[in-house]
């Protein structure tokens, strides 16, 4: 009996030892989208959930011009250093210009967040939008739908088509409609249910979907929430491509 214990008591050392490797393995993801004008490319770097990680500068060498680096919320959490969200922005802000949306746990963090903003000149998208590209483009960004701080209308009546859409929460997808110009979604919030143990996960794992005519990116997300831990629902980073559809004038 005791033999068992140990080699079971081992075993779940080693799982969890292999959870916390993987929580700090990211994924690099690269994506095109062909939603643009005649003439219009850009390349986009998105990110979401980053929480207590500290964003590895490896994991930001591309090897090409970034135009933007989008971030989905939830950049930190309750408890994480100011420190490590002072670091986190300067890397990213050192790859290209910051645009941010807010996700459920940047809230409590809002005052050191927007002292933080300053310093980096980072955009809030708060129901708003931006044009970007030179007008090939409009980034519009929405607060936590679950909160119900979210308007869709308010961040797209100023937007001219073709739009791309930041929600922390994939949840947006319900209000979607081909009126809006809306061509493509980035969100969070998931972490593809991080700990996902045979056919038992919180939450279905991120990818790219198509609903009402929209490509809906949803990311596993780039850190952790509680425990540092991931199994089969690895961090992601999103590098984007974005071209001209084609026909398109």
């Amino acid at each position: 009996m005791l033999r068992l214990f140990i080699i079971a008591g081992a075993a779940g050392a080693a799982l969890i030892a292999f959870m916390f490797i993987r929580a700090g393995r990211t994924n690099i993801c690269r994506h095109e989208f062909a939603v643009l004008k005649e003439g219009c490319s850009q390349n986009l770097l998105f990110i979401s959930d980053i929480h207590n990680r500290a964003v590895k500068e490896k994991d930001l060498l591309t090897g090409e011009e970034i135009d933007a680096v989008l971030i989905g919320g939830d950049l930190t959490e309750s408890g994480t250093r100011t420190g490590v969200i002072d670091r986190n922005l300067a890397r990213l802000a050192s790859v290209g210009p910051l645009y941010f949306v807010w996700g459920n746990n940047d809230y409590q963090r809002r005052k050191v967040l927007q002292r933080l903003f300053q310093k980096y000149s980072v955009t809030e998208l708060n129901n708003s939008s931006v044009p970007m590209g030179g007008g090939c483009w409009t980034l519009a960004g929405i607060e936590y739908r679950s909160l119900q701080l979210d308007s869709l209308t308010k961040a797209l009546e100023k937007a001219a088509s073709p739009v791309v859409l930041m929600s922390h929460g994939p949840d947006i997808k319900e209000e979607l409609d081909s009126a809006d110009n809306i061509k493509l979604v980035l969100a969070g919030h998931t972490h593809g249910g991080q700990i996902r143990l045979g056919f038992y996960a919180p939450a279905p794992l991120g990818g790219i979907t198509v609903e009402k005519g929209v490509s809906i990116l949803i990311s596993n997300g780039y850190g952790t929430t509680k425990l540092p831990l991931r199994l089969g629902a690895p961090p992601q980073l999103h590098f984007i491509r974005l071209t001209e559809k084609k026909g398109a004038a």
